[in-house]
């Protein structure tokens, strides 16, 4: 069977049970990539079985781990189906009460290098792994022979693939049809299209931010970055006298409005395509204000060399929203970049305030990911998402 061997530094990622080894902690190897493998320590000891990547950043991805147990040899096939068999178990509540979920979270669901999300009848697969690519087809038919979903699409079309060179394709690989859905949100309907949308059609991991912001819904609501007017619309449908719901993607805005009239808030809701820049800068130029903005910017930092450039994006955007605040109005600001920290987002957002002369009261403390979006401790990139709701008071 071929072989990896980790290099010595990787003792701590061993120990901490990493699932996804960089190709920098790999001593030696008799493999192929994609090839299911024997994994060793740098003392030839047999510490695990997994995928050798060989291809990009990332060199492994471990499935199993047998450190404490008798050295034991699984097919893929086996391990695959009891992780996500656990993956179902542990949102037994979820599927119960939600019509659109994550099923598999990668490293969290101890199967690095795949996300499966699931919206209502559609599963869609999402690969960042030569070795999961083969089993593709595999997977796809267990999540239909659970009764998980009745189709499968495959979104394989995503950065992390092209920057490992691998192929770029998006399909069906079980059934057939339109690619669009609806789903169904507390109050809300959104309409989500599987192959054109942006992730795997929606974005799932704002799902209990959009049920905590329109609580506090009132007045004049801007959201920022809408996309498919997720945040707007559950305002619009609560307290909210009128929103503003501002993209610069085409597809965003197509959409955004077949929402607005899928759930009868067309006299609610405008909707501007715009450079989210642009129109800040416009309303700043002409005095307009809102009582509650959401800004879910994509990530500005990408990776650590971008960190400071990325930084000031953030420092230049809330400073903005900031401004054109009511006295007395909300914030809920995001940041999905992995690189920075929620204490380093907190403390930007309180500099500004005092740069710019307003004070803000933070309403509790960071907002996150969903039950759904699962991680162990040591998964630290699964947990990138933080946000803040605050209040700006202009003294």
């Amino acid at each position: 069977m071929p072989k990896v061997y980790l290099s010595r530094e990787a003792e701590r990622l061993i120990k901490d049970r990493v699932y996804t080894i960089y190709s920098k902690w790999i001593g030696s190897v008799d493999a192929k990539p994609g090839d299911w493998v024997e994994i060793y320590n740098w003392r030839g000891k047999l510490i695990g079985l997994g995928f050798y990547e060989g291809i990009g950043a990332i060199g492994l991805r471990v499935l199993r781990y047998c450190l404490d147990e008798e050295e034991e040899y699984f097919e893929p096939e086996y391990l695959l189906e009891n992780y996500i068999i656990r993956a179902l178990k542990r949102r037994l509540k979820i599927v119960d009460e939600w019509d659109s979920y994550r099923l598999i979270n990668a490293d969290g669901d101890l199967i690095p290098g795949l996300i499966v999300d699931v919206y209502r009848d559609i599963a869609v697969i999402q690969s960042s792994s030569i070795g999961i690519d083969k089993y593709l087809t595999w997977i796809s038919e267990f999540i239909v022979k659970e009764g998980i979903a009745d189709r499968v699409y495959i979104r394989n079309d995503h950065r992390g693939r092209r920057e490992a060179g691998l192929p770029i394709y998006k399909e069906w690989l079980i059934g057939n049809g339109d690619t669009r859905v609806k789903i169904r949100e507390d109050e809300a309907s959104f309409y989500v299209d599987v192959c054109n949308g942006q992730k795997t059609g929606f974005f799932l991991d704002q799902r209990l931010n959009r049920l905590t912001v329109k609580k506090f819904a009132f007045g004049s609501v801007l959201d920022l970055f809408c996309y498919t007017g997720g945040f707007g619309i559950h305002c619009a449908l609560s307290d909210a006298e009128f929103v503003v719901l501002v993209d610069e993607s085409g597809y965003a805005v197509y959409e955004a409005k077949n929402n607005v009239y899928e759930n009868n808030v067309c006299g609610k809701v405008s909707i501007i395509q715009s450079k989210v820049e642009y129109f800040l800068d416009k309303m700043l130029r002409e005095e307009v204000s809102f009582d509650v903005i959401i800004c879910d910017p994509p990530a500005f930092i990408q990776s650590r060399e971008y960190y400071e450039k990325g930084l000031s994006s953030y420092k230049r955007l809330y400073s903005s929203v900031m401004k054109i605040v009511s006295n007395g109005g909300l914030i809920f600001a995001s940041s999905c970049s992995y690189f920075l920290d929620k204490d380093t987002f907190k403390s930007l957002l309180s500099n500004i305030a005092h740069e710019i002369g307003v004070e803000i009261v933070f309403l509790g403390d960071v907002y996150g990911l969903p039950p759904d979006h699962v991680y162990r401790p040591s998964d630290r990139e699964l947990n990138y998402l933080k946000a803040y709701l605050f209040r700006v008071e202009k003294l």
